[in-house]
């Protein structure tokens, strides 16, 4: 099962039509990623591109939380976010403290996006 959350109606609308261009279905919900109690788990793998780094400190915590209880043992969370370091977005030392429990960072890995740096998170539940 795959289910794609987006606080964007139009970001989920997109995601739609590609989804359907591709031949698949997986659900597609307008949500806030802070409370997600209206999904069940686990799931093996989590994707995050870009949200992490949109959230406040304590919108960060609950969403954390969420992951957590959502997340089977064992699972892998990846999550896409631009390095703080360029003026937006993460630092590694941030996404650790944030999955402190239940999750363990495994590694950093560098990337690029429209000429911007930006980060990998590859994370473990543990």
């Amino acid at each position: 099962a795959v289910v794609g959350i987006d606080t964007s109606p139009t970001a989920i609308r997109k995601a739609q039509e590609k989804a359907s261009q591709a031949g698949v279905k997986p659900e597609f919900i307008v949500h806030d990623v802070t409370r997600l109690d209206i999904i069940r788990g686990p799931f093996d793998i989590a994707l995050d591109v870009g949200c992490l780094h949109g959230l406040s400190a304590p919108e960060r915590q609950a969403y954390a939380l969420e992951l957590t209880r959502l997340m089977a043992p064992g699972g892998t969370l990846l999550i896409w976010g631009g390095d703080r370091s360029m003026g937006f977005g993460l630092f590694p030392d941030e996404v650790k403290k944030t999955f402190t429990s239940g999750f363990k960072l495994e590694r950093v890995e560098p990337n690029k996006f429209h000429q911007r740096q930006a980060k990998w998170y590859w994370l473990h539940r543990q």
